[in-house]
């Protein structure tokens, strides 16, 4: 006789996208330093960016404050979205474990018995023939 143990992990898709709200965003303006002229020097082109919710903040310093605003923008969302995307994986490492278990014997669930014809749920302590719930009549171990 050959017995096993399978552990399976049912995990969901995320149909979450992020999104960068702009209502959520300070943004300031003040003069650069370094090389680029007079322009650079008098104006306001330097972009600060800061995410009020999680405090972080971008700083785009060349010589355009339209560019400055169009990169700022670009690499926030790059950054929020790296941290969006890691509290996914996180989570959906989480919820792998707390389905797997320890993949002990302990943790079973359903015994199969080809053997013996028998399936039996040790949750709810039922029995049913093997070859109904194979057919699909889970039902039966309820």
């Amino acid at each position: 006789m050959h017995s096993s143990t399978v552990t399976i992990a049912v995990r969901q898709t995320s149909k979450l996208a992020f999104v960068l709200d702009e209502a959520e965003l300070d943004e300031r303006f003040k003069r650069s330093t370094g090389p680029g002229g007079q322009h650079r020097n008098k104006s306001d082109c330097c972009v600060v960016l800061t995410h009020r919710a999680t405090g972080i903040t971008v700083t785009v310093d060349s010589r355009s404050q339209a560019d400055n605003r169009r990169e700022a923008r670009v690499e926030m969302a790059r950054r929020l979205k790296q941290l969006w995307d890691s509290g996914l994986s996180a989570a959906a490492a989480s919820d792998k474990r707390r389905q797997v278990g320890t993949g002990q014997r302990g943790d079973k669930v359903r015994t199969y018995s080809a053997q013996h014809g028998i399936v039996t749920d040790h949750r709810t302590g039922r029995k049913a023939p093997l070859e109904a719930v194979q057919a699909g009549r889970l039902d039966l171990l309820r």
